[in-house]
């Protein structure tokens, strides 16, 4: 049976989705049918017709939950994609119930396969050379890393798992029987949401490692005052404003303009962008123009999924897409970052990892993030509760 599971950090409550529907997986011109496994010859276009018809002002009586997958992006913003490429997956469920939260044991992982410091070190410097040329202020390179897990382990595993931890704001999953694969994110991470018509969305930007909450002030101090951290977020805050701007007026404005976000082992920075909302406002207006997120591309963004497109050697999929939940008054997308792909067919979990480049970018710090953002995800498969 598909199920979603999602932590809502404000209420400490855990919701469990079941008893699907309907479930697609949406290609550029056709979609899989989840429930029958059957091809249909139907496209992407209907899923976007199927968004274009959702207001802000529509109430959802059954939740809607839609993983859009990184590429999606190609067709929004460069009209051009990979018609073999899985684009979204959209479920809508009948039933809702709440789950307690419970022990489980932990997970271990085989050790990581990825790049080589080699590999990342070229494609660094292909960006750094955009850079200098002007085509491009701020570059988020990533890569994906793989490990195989126990053939023991199952899904129900990794959901205990879930139910044993404290996630973070923005976690969920997904499980999918018939292709055998899971969707697990511990995203702190918010695309955008919508609270009594106001749209607004919160970009992280920074990454400090996080020995011991007893270092929170002083590792606070050092990354707030990084000239190179505070201009990665501001830019990124910048973007995102303008593309506020695209669905709504008065101008959107940054709220709140640097604030902490702890996650296991790291601390990040964050900030606010806001902007009142018509109820008449289409939700695919919405998605449109916030999707892909800024953090997780980089500025200009068009120009940047254009360059990410030829220096990147693996497709990102679920990893910096985007999952949409409507359900009931609530409408929040958040961003997939911490967060894997399980394939139980070939007990291998996929996880994805990087941070943004800029002229003030360093290398090997660059890479040391991106391990360190590894680390983050893995030990938190790996503590028991």
């Amino acid at each position: 049976m598909i199920y979603s599971l999602f932590y809502f950090k404000n209420k400490n409550q855990y919701l469990k989705f079941q008893n699907a529907e309907y479930a697609y997986l949406y290609y550029a011109n056709s979609r899989l049918n989840l429930l029958s496994n059957t091809i249909e010859a139907i496209g992407v276009t209907e899923f976007i017709r199927e968004v274009e018809e959702m207001k802000v002002s529509t109430t959802f009586s059954k939740p809607w939950v839609c993983h859009l997958y990184y590429e999606f992006s190609h067709l929004i913003e460069l009209k051009n994609i990979d018609k073999t490429a899985p684009l979204v997956l959209v479920v809508k469920y009948q039933d809702v119930k709440t789950c307690a939260p419970k022990k489980a044991k932990s997970i271990a992982l085989g050790k990581a396969k990825q790049a080589t410091f080699a590999r990342y070190e070229k494609a660094f410097a292909q960006i750094q050379n955009h850079l200098k040329a002007g085509d491009c202020y701020q570059v988020n390179l990533t890569t994906n890393a793989t490990y195989e897990f126990p053939k023991e382990i199952r899904a129900q595993d990794f959901t205990n798992l879930f139910l044993s931890s404290s996630p973070a704001a923005y976690a969920h999953l997904t499980y999918i029987p018939s292709l055998e694969r899971m969707y697990f994110s511990n995203s702190p991470e918010c695309l955008f949401g919508i609270k009594n018509e106001t749209l607004f969305s919160l970009p992280i930007k920074g990454s400090a490692k996080l020995e011991s909450e007893k270092d929170f002030s002083k590792t606070w101090k050092t990354l707030s005052s990084s000239q190179k951290e505070q201009a990665e977020l501001f830019m990124i805050s910048d973007l995102i404003r303008n593309d506020l701007n695209r669905i709504a007026l008065p101008t959107a404005k940054v709220v709140q303009k640097k604030r902490p976000l702890r996650v296991p082992d790291i601390l990040h920075q964050y900030s606010k962008i806001a902007v009142k909302v018509n109820k008449s406002t289409s939700m695919w207006k919405i998605v449109s123009s916030l999707f892909p997120g800024g953090s997780i591309t980089g500025a200009p963004k068009k120009r940047v999924l254009e360059i990410l497109k030829k220096v990147e050697w693996s497709a990102r999929g679920f990893y910096c897409g985007s999952t949409l939940l409507f359900f009931g008054e609530q409408k929040q997308a958040s961003i997939n970052i911490r967060s894997a792909t399980i394939d139980f067919q070939k007990n291998i979990l996929t996880y994805g990892s990087g941070g943004g480049v800029t002229l003030l970018s360093e290398c090997e710090n660059e890479f040391d993030e991106m391990l360190l953002k590894q680390k983050s995800f893995t030990s938190f498969l790996s503590k028991n509760s």
